[in-house]
């Protein structure tokens, strides 16, 4: 099943919807889940970024990134939140 007919198979109800991130009308949610994340890492890196910041930034409470592969982006990632983790402790 293709991303967009799975996102549409799943819309449950106002509170529950699974909108790829290149929906043009993804809206923000309090939870975030952005599945398989290391998929980025096939696009242009400009456009990878954009992508993930824009699926990042929909969280108004919580956000989950997942990934099962090595990914130089996910590494980035990774770094940033360990430094941000260490400032505020």
């Amino acid at each position: 099943m293709r991303t967009k007919e799975l996102a549409s198979a799943y819309s449950f109800s106002r509170n529950c919807a699974l909108p790829t991130i290149e929906s043009p009308k993804i809206h923000s949610g309090a939870c975030v889940l952005l599945f398989a994340a290391h998929e980025l890492d096939g696009r242009e890196d400009e456009e990878a970024r954009r992508l993930l910041y824009i699926g990042m930034t929909r969280a108004r409470e919580e956000l989950c990134v997942s990934y099962h592969r090595e990914s130089q982006l996910m590494k980035e990632l990774e770094a940033i939140l360990a430094a941000v983790s260490s400032r505020t402790r």
